[in-house]
């Protein structure tokens, strides 16, 4: 698998989780439920993280194939930050883990990580 479509197949997984956690808060859901789609949510950003790692030269194609899928993630943790969910220890520390990936997707897109690599 090419790194391009590994990088397309992962975007596609964090954005299929964002949907189901938005899907989850709209149904009568387990709290075990709600831990299982930020765990997936994060193993997804995880493997996302170490595929642009790898393969730099995909961050700017990832910005222009799929502009929203960071301010998605980011609203879905805001959201779940104002709910009783968000409160759950496991949900909230699964929630940091995702903040964090996403900090570390943004410092790989930055021109200094850029340089730091190099």
């Amino acid at each position: 698998m090419t790194t391009e479509t590994q990088i397309d197949t992962l975007c596609g997984h964090v954005a299929q989780a964002v949907q189901q956690i938005r899907a989850t808060f709209r149904s009568n859901f387990q709290i075990s439920e709600m831990m299982d789609r930020f765990w997936a949510l994060q193993d997804h950003l995880h493997r996302l993280l170490e595929a642009l790692y790898d393969d730099r030269s995909e961050l700017p194609r990832l910005k222009e194939a799929y502009p929203r899928l960071t301010k998605d993630v980011v609203d879905i943790l805001s959201f779940t930050a104002g709910t009783y969910v968000g409160k759950v220890p496991a949900v909230k520390e699964s929630c940091y883990a995702i903040n964090e990936l996403l900090l570390g997707i943004g410092e790989l897109k930055s021109p200094v990580a850029m340089v730091a690599s190099l």
